[in-house]
């Protein structure tokens, strides 16, 4: 349902940050080294280092302007994707040994419990990465990483070929074709029998 006075949904960009630029070049909006910086670790942030299928021409051309303003590139990649915290290493390591894999559905996931990341000394946040990793996985096509974060559970979704927007919304989240959300108190064994059923319907 929409919300708030104006809504802006552009279902064709690759960001959020894609859509402020568009607003902020439409209304003749003044861009700063700073604001460029922002919107361009949107860019680079929302579409995995310019690695999912919005990404275009177009895309591109915004970014060009961007960097007019000073933008380091090589900086915001490797900020973004080229450093990692020695505990969210492990933590890819254990989820790589551990990862649950169904064939028939081509669905893999992992549950990460507290119980987890006080084995590992590792907290909720040290999780970053783990899912995109986890997609690099041949023959399989829809990934999840199903986090236990206070009350509940946070689940987050990639696929190379299923709609995995659909797939969120039946727990209440969204997102985009090849990644999806959700949160919700339910159950983890639930939550993969419910994905479960819904993959088996396909």
């Amino acid at each position: 349902n929409d919300f708030g006075i104006s809504n802006f949904i552009n279902t064709e960009a690759c960001s959020t940050a894609e859509i402020l630029f568009d607003i902020f070049e439409n209304n003749n909006f003044k861009i700063n080294s700073e604001i460029a910086l922002c919107l361009y670790y949107g860019f680079m942030s929302d579409t995995g280092n310019l690695s999912w299928g919005k990404v275009n021409s177009t895309t591109l051309n915004k970014l060009a302007k961007l960097k007019l303003y000073g933008v380091d590139h090589e900086l915001v990649s490797k900020n973004l994707f080229g450093r990692r915290k020695i505990k969210n290493l492990r933590l890819m390591g254990y989820v790589l040994q551990n990862f649950i894999l169904i064939e028939r559905l081509k669905f893999c996931y992992f549950v990460m419990n507290k119980d987890v990341l006080e084995t590992l000394d590792a907290k909720y946040e040290d999780c970053e990465g783990i899912i995109e990793l986890m997609k690099t996985l041949e023959g399989y096509d829809i990934f999840l990483l199903l986090k236990e974060h206070r009350s509940e559970f946070k689940g987050s979704l990639r696929s190379n070929n299923v709609d995995v927007n659909k797939l969120a919304s039946i727990f209440g989240g969204g997102g985009h074709k090849k990644a999806a959300g959700f949160s919700i108190s339910e159950s983890s064994d639930k939550i993969i029998n419910r994905i479960k059923i819904y993959l088996g319907n396909l």
